[in-house]
């Protein structure tokens, strides 16, 4: 069936006479789109052979090569006479469809002379190379420690003096590789190392003008301009009818005089700009209109914009210019001579390289390079026009993982001339995650900034959107998440809709819910292994979701697997799940590989105890532990001294002493030497291998690994081993001496090769990999997880780092003084490292999210879920202002602060409702404003849940017990008659359902909110009528000009206030405590007041929530003398507890009579008149007028009126309810 190409497709197909830039998402097709324009190609008469195609791997040169060789056989299918078709289906073989390392070597082969390199070299691998690499660096500094012992080499001793570490020089070592590394990723890397041996001598340069000064300045305007933007937004809350107003002056201020830093351009004057910036104290006017939540998010932002200020000043802006200078000539020489140290090192690396007729992949590149292109005059050499007459067009395949080097290279040979030689160019900057690896996506930036989209263009972008990978749900997801994260400033490449993921793809209604999950694991103890059950339990729950979902439809993606995939391995098997990790570690610890290393070892060398040993106890020689025991002993009693005695020589002895040992166990012995032997004496003539394959083939070790757990990869490794001995065999390192050192030499210097694999790529597991081996991959369903693991950010760590722009960074070091001082170059050269950085962690993470076709899951484990959500979501009001401003992206120091990923993927989805209900969980609904949420109709959807431990564990076992019950045949164990008597036992129902809802005991206050309820009042959350009147009085007082100075309010402005059901509490105890002998005047009852607090009766904040004279209003009414007349008397009750029983019928006809029901409650106060009680009751509820108080309270007191009328059997005359709010008593 015939591909259907969308219009953007096709035209990537079809465009000619020009150069071409695609810049295609993920899943656009851009693979298809690119053999099919080689197909075309072909069809207009093209020869195979002459067009240049370059891929990133051998893998996908292959499948293009054998995806075009179908196309030309299926095309001749149709015209079998078609000569040009025929020819090219010869021509395939020889066409240079090949990675850039390939191509390399090809150019080199044809071109060896060039160059004068000896055309029988060989490619070493990377083990051989680390070793000549360390023997090389030894030489060197040996020779020239030599020198400075001669006294010619001051600079040098100086060098390893400012950059050692005592009398270690590993540190040296480093730092000449990692520059050597860096060397080697540009085209001239003599041209680089002599440029950056000058990267401290500033003499005679104009300050300002200075690369990493310009750097530094634009990094502190950028820091400015986010914290004018805190203060603004800070300043926008105190707008609000609830904000602090308080504040709002002084915010305003601050944020204009912050704002107007940014107008200073040059390092000195804003070094003197900042120090001139100062911060008051914000009012402490207290007001409880004002929302508190808003208060502290006012603050916390100005404390921000602090922090920023004082960070500038301290670090960036740190010493003058002129200071700034004399540091960097303290840094000079050591500079210079490292430098030196690096060249030199190159030459020797080289010259050896050649000795041995080696070359590596940074070889390859450059020896093409020199081939193709001038040094001195940077134009293509000879052979280079030759090349780019020869081929048609270069067509460059994962464009943006390009080095300077490769560009250069491909440049030469396809030219810029349009309809000449073109290129044709394909590839995602927001796919670019080789940094590590010296990629460039700035080649690719800048090729994407300078192309037109005009048809008509010599130098042509075609933009690829479409998505033909994912389900919509995903690309959704994936949107909304970098439309905030990723940007021109942290990534690379604005995240706009020419960067967006459209949805191509037609897929079927989906058998299960396709919503993108976030789930947060509440795991206080960080354990991996609770992430991994977590993933394990949602795998259960996905395939029972949906049946024809395979385990090998499933795939988790880590960001380093070290550390995590062995323990998500282990932990997915315990729970039933089989899985595969591709090892890339752990090959010389495996026991087969290491028994066999010991007995060549021994083999070499038989005094070797610690080898010995492990082979005697191995399945090769067959000693037990009791046996070992007892041949050490006899060893020990016939040597003379047993410390200094060979346990090789001392078995020998034993051997000549037959007596010593029981007679089977010496025979053994014997027979066991008598073979080591035999192989020492094979080892002189028999290569490595052929040695190793005798050895397993007389002790049937590989079949007796075969039969351990985990055999076929135990088999695979011994097969790994010979191939790897076979391999060494063709060096020019021979013999076992060698093979020995060669082993020993790379364990040292932590070379590893990993496992070897055994498993195909049809099979039915759960796969764990890398985030960068996926790439390039699909999966229906992908788990990106471990999301909360940090990132590692050691490159910008240490006395030297570098990078690739802005060159050495470097501390200032005394030697003398032995002082360390921190750069102001090394500073902006690592903050620069660490936002590439971050930058290469976003396109990573915008990978992974990719690989998903139907269901994607992010999994994250926290420590301190709650409080990270709380503080999560206090950064909406900040999240928010932004958004309102059309700026989705997350302020730059916010991502720029990010130390893991969910730092970032947590923040993009703070505002989504779906937050909502994890927020809810955790009791920080209170926090969450609908102001502050994504209110777009077309927001995607999202599910954010977390699981405790303790669920985990619960669900593992219910999947276990489900496993159980699958694997064994339950009907053998199926009792008929227990299941009925237990399906009684479980649908029993209680005897007495009417009598639910019954309370032995209740208050009064909730069974005047039953009745209530009852009448038709409906309450949905507790209210809190003194925190309203509480507001209200305050309102009234500014209105009435309390801020003059009248009226308690005012008196108290500042302090601390309890809150309004805390201040009803501290009227009650005041009242309860009130001595009506004391004078009914404020002075009086100050001096009253304060005796209280004297004697701990009450507390200061009692105090000060008091107004006095609603105690004076009170006493002046007729229901305040009548009490102050009965205290006089001794007839007056304050805050009595009572008790009393009801029929339960009485709270509702659905229960007995016979049913009784205690109520207890507390009453304000009452007193005797005669021979009858009066009952009254305070409240600080601000209510409008008599009746609401009435309607509100009255079932509460003709609840007293009866408890107290039982209790004293005395009548009740008379019940008042007296308002502080209005000043008066109410006669009920």
């Amino acid at each position: 069936m015939k591909v259907e190409f969308t219009k953007e497709q096709q035209a990537v197909i079809d465009a000619r006479k020009c150069n071409v830039l695609v810049s295609a998402a993920a899943g656009s097709g851009k693979t298809a789109v690119l053999v099919e324009r080689i197909i075309q190609m072909i069809n207009e008469g093209a020869d195979i052979d002459h067009l240049l195609v370059v891929t990133f791997t051998k893998a996908a040169a292959s499948q293009m090569k054998e995806k075009i060789t179908l196309a030309i056989q299926e095309k001749l299918v149709s015209e079998p006479d078609n000569k040009h078709l025929q020819k090219q289906e010869t021509l395939i073989h020889n066409a240079q469809i090949t990675t850039i390392d390939s191509f390399c070597q090809y150019v080199i082969k044809n071109n060896f002379n060039f160059i004068g390199l000896d055309p029988s070299f060989r490619v070493g691998d990377e083990g051989e190379f680390k070793l000549l690499r360390d023997d090389v660096m030894s030489a060197m500094l040996e020779n020239e420690y030599v020198k400075a012992k001669e006294g010619g080499n001051d600079d040098f001793l100086f060098c390893m003096d400012y950059f050692g570490t005592g009398s270690d020089d590993k540190n040296v070592e480093e730092y000449i590789e990692k520059l050597y590394r860096f060397s080697m990723s540009m085209p001239w890397p003599e041209d680089y190392l002599n440029e950056r041996a000058h990267d401290y001598d500033i003499e005679g340069m104009d300050f300002e003008e200075i690369p990493w000064v310009k750097e530094c300045v634009a990094i502190v305007k950028r820091m400015i301009a986010e914290a004018a933007d805190k203060l603004g937004t800070a300043h926008d809350l105190t707008l609000l009818p609830d904000g602090p107003y308080m504040y709002g002056e002084l915010l305003e201020k601050e944020a204009e005089a912050v704002s107007k830093l940014a107008s200073c351009t040059s390092y000195d004057g804003l070094f003197d700009a900042v120090r001139g910036i100062s911060f008051d104290r914000l009012p402490s006017k207290k007001d409880d209109s004002v929302s508190t939540d808003k208060r502290e998010a006012a603050k916390e932002l100005r404390d921000s914009a602090k922090k920023d200020i004082k960070k500038i000043a301290e670090e960036y802006l740190m010493l003058p210019s002129d200071m700034v200078c004399d540091q960097m000539k303290l840094c000079d020489r050591a500079v210079k001579e490292l430098c030196r140290l690096t060249l030199l090192y190159k030459q020797m690396f080289d010259d050896r390289k050649r000795d041995e007729l080696l070359i590596d992949f940074s070889d390859m590149e450059h020896f093409a390079l020199n081939i193709l292109v001038d040094h001195e005059t940077g134009a293509p050499t000879p052979v280079a026009l030759e090349y780019r007459d020869f081929f048609k067009e270069v067509l460059i395949d994962e464009y943006q993982d390009s080095n300077n080097v490769q560009e250069l290279i491909l440049k030469a040979i396809s030219g810029e001339e349009a309809g000449v030689s073109e290129r044709f160019m394909v590839g995602d900057v927001k796919q670019s995650i080789y940094k590590f690896r010296l990629a460039r996506p700035e080649i690719f930036m800048e090729k994407l900034a300078t192309y037109s989209k005009d048809e008509s263009a010599s130098d042509r972008r075609i933009d690829l959107h479409k998505n033909f990978r994912s389900r919509k749900e995903v690309l959704e997801g994936t949107n909304y998440i970098f439309r905030k994260i990723m940007g021109s400033d942290l990534g690379s490449v604005e995240y706009d809709k020419d960067a967006e993921l459209v949805t191509g793809a037609d897929y079927p209604d989906p058998s299960f819910d396709m919503t993108p999950e976030l789930i947060l694991i509440d795991d206080p103890s960080g354990e991996k292994e609770n992430e991994a059950y977590a993933i394990g339990n949602r795998i259960h729950e996905l395939m029972r979701e949906d049946k024809e979902l395979r385990y090998k439809d499933i795939v988790i993606l880590l960001r380093s697997p070290s550390g995590w995939d062995d323990v998500f391995k282990k932990a997915l098997e315990e729970q039933g799940i089989p899985s595969y990790i591709e090892s890339k570690s752990g090959y010389f610890d495996a026991w087969e590989v290491s028994v066999l290393l010991d007995i060549l070892s021994v083999i070499d060398n038989p005094t070797l105890d610690i080898p010995l040993v492990s082979v005697m106890h191995s399945p090769i020689g067959g000693f037990s532990d009791e046996e070992l025991a007892l041949i050490k002993i006899a060893v020990n009693e016939a040597a003379e001294d047993s410390f200094d005695e060979v346990f090789y020589i001392g078995i020998r002895k034993l051997i000549d002493n037959s007596k010593q040992l029981e007679e089977g166990l010496e025979s053994k012995l014997s027979a066991f030497v008598d073979f080591i032997e035999k192989l020492r004496d094979m080892s002189a003539y028999t290569p490595v291998h052929e040695l190793l394959q005798y050895i397993i083939d007389v002790t049937g070790f590989e079949l007796t690994v075969s039969a351990m757990p985990a055999g076929n990869q135990r088999r695979a490794n011994i097969e790994q081993l010979l191939s790897r001995a076979e391999n060494f065999e063709k060096t020019s390192f021979k013999g076992l001496f060698h093979f020995v050192r060669y082993i020993e030499h790379i364990k040292v210097v932590q070379v590893d090769y990993g496992e070897a694999g055994i498993i195909d790529e049809n099979a039915d597991v759960v796969r764990i990999m890398s985030i960068h081996k996926s790439k390039g991959l699909e999966f229906p369903v992908v788990f990106v997880s471990g999301l909360s693991k940090q990132f590692n950010r050691t490159d910008t760590r240490g006395d030297l780092i570098a990078d690739m722009d802005l060159g050495i960074g470097v501390k200032c070091i005394d030697s003398k003084l032995r002082v360390k001082s921190e750069t102001l170059k090394r500073m902006i050269v690592a903050d620069k490292m660490n936002t590439d950085s971050l930058g290469e962690e976003l396109r990573v993470l915008y990978v992974a999210l990719t690989r998903a076709k139907e269901k994607l899951i992010m999994t994250a484990s926290m420590k301190k879920l709650s409080d990270t959500l709380s503080k999560e979501i206090k950064k909406q009001a900040e999240l928010s202002h932004g958004a309102s401003n059309g700026i989705e992206l997350i302020p730059y120091s916010m991502r720029l602060g990010a130390s893991g990923y969910i730092d970032l993927i947590l923040p993009s989805l703070i505002r989504h409702p779906a937050i909502k209900d994890i927020a809810e969980r955790y009791g920080l609904s209170e926090l969450v404003s609908d102001r502050y949420m994504d209110n777009n109709p077309d927001i995607p959807a999202f599910s954010i849940y977390s699981v405790t431990v303790d669920e985990i564990l619960a669900k593992m076992e219910s999947e276990s017990v489900r496993g159980l019950l699958r694997r064994d045949d339950i009907s053998a164990y199926y009792d008929k008659d227990l299941a009925s008597r237990l399906e009684a036992k479980l649908n029993a129902k209680y005897g007495h359902e009417y009598l639910k809802g019954l309370f032995t005991k209740t208050t009064v206050t909730e069974l005047k909110k039953h009745i209530l309820e009852e009448m038709g009042e409906h309450f949905t959350k507790e209210e809190d009528f003194g925190a309203d009147y509480e507001a209200q009085d305050d309102l009234i007082a500014t209105a009435a000009g309390a801020s003059k100075g009248t009226g308690e309010a005012a008196k108290r402005e500042g302090l601390i206030g309890l809150t309004g059901a805390e201040r009803g509490t501290a009227y009650h105890r005041i009242m309860e405590l009130l001595d009506y002998n004391v004078g009914n005047d404020e002075k009086a009852l100050n001096i009253w007041l304060e005796d209280l607090v004297t004697k701990d009766r009450i507390t200061r904040s009692y105090i000060d929530s008091l107004e006095i004279k609603d105690i004076i209003t009170f006493r002046s009414t007729d229901l305040g003398k009548r009490m102050g007349d009965a205290f006089k008397a001794g007839k007056l009750m304050r805050e009595k507890p009572f008790m009393m029983g009801v029929p339960a019928n009485e709270l509702d006809n659905k229960f007995p009579q016979d049913e009784m029901v205690l109520i207890q409650g507390i009453i304000d106060a009452w007193f005797f008149e005669g021979d009858d009680i009066v009952l009254m009751d305070y409240k600080t509820d601000h209510v409008r007028d008599e009746a609401e108080l009435v309607k509100r309270y009255k079932i509460q007191l003709d609840l007293y009126k009866r408890a107290l009328e039982a209790s004293t059997g005395k009548s009740v005359k008379e019940i008042y309810i007296y308002s502080f709010a209005l000043g008066k008593e109410i006669k009920l």
